[in-house]
């Protein structure tokens, strides 16, 4: 990599992190420093509020979308003979797993009449706000890095959370969703007991190859080819 970029560490998120991954991500950062690129300590003031205008808008941008598979606004698939109101629910929403339907139900209800203003508009501006934040930093730096997740992974069944508890989890990864930015997880090493541990490198718009260079040279310091098993 010809060009020492500049690389600005979301420090206060790193601090919230569980102490593995914050020292595994702290770590990346010494690494390259270690190659000779600059880093900074810097924040998103905004980041707290990322989350809950995300899923607002997520859920909305859900129930808009997928109102072309409900047959009720672009007609019923079947054969209109006999057709019964229980044959929608049987049929038609029944396609629709658990997840999607809660996420169909939250957006009608942000956009309904009485709490989109509350609501939908809220989130957009917040949006907004957060995208100049962004604009603000990479007016300085070329990467902003963080962690892929705020905690370990855990076991496949270890814990049965609720869907918000899910959501918590994106708290990282829906930075760069929500400004229209690219953004890359990459493996950045594994805890005290084996579970891996992702970085992940945000940069502005149509700046994808210096997302590319900086994964590029960290699974390079990292060794990540002997991580690979042997088939």
């Amino acid at each position: 990599m010809k060009k020492k970029y500049k690389i600005g560490v979301l420090n206060e998120l790193i601090d919230d992190s569980e102490d593995e991954v914050a020292k595994n991500t702290k770590n990346k950062v010494k690494q390259l420093e270690d190659y000779g690129l600059e880093a900074e300590d810097t924040r998103i003031p905004l980041s707290n509020y990322a989350l809950s205008s995300y899923y607002i808008i997520a859920t909305a941008e859900a129930s808009s979308n997928l109102s072309r598979f409900d047959n009720l606004r672009y007609g019923y698939e079947g054969s209109p003979e006999g057709y019964e109101w229980n044959n929608y629910f049987s049929e038609s929403r029944s396609r629709f797993g658990d997840e999607v339907k809660l996420r169909i139900l939250l957006g009608s209800y942000v956009l309904s009449a009485g709490y989109f203003g509350k609501y939908y508009a809220k989130a957009q501006k917040l949006r907004s706000m957060i995208k100049r934040e962004f604009d603000i930093l990479f007016n300085k730096y070329d990467i902003l890095l963080l962690p892929t997740m705020p905690v370990l992974p855990f076991k496949l069944g270890e814990k049965n959370l609720q869907a918000t508890e899910h959501y918590n989890l994106d708290v990282y990864t829906i930075l760069a969703n929500l400004a229209g930015i690219p953004a890359i997880s990459i493996p950045g090493g594994l805890s005290e007991k084996g579970f891996p541990i992702g970085v992940q490198l945000i940069a502005n718009a149509f700046d994808e190859q210096k997302l590319i260079d900086v994964a590029v040279l960290l699974e390079n310091v990292e060794g990540f080819e002997k991580w690979i098993p042997s088939v």
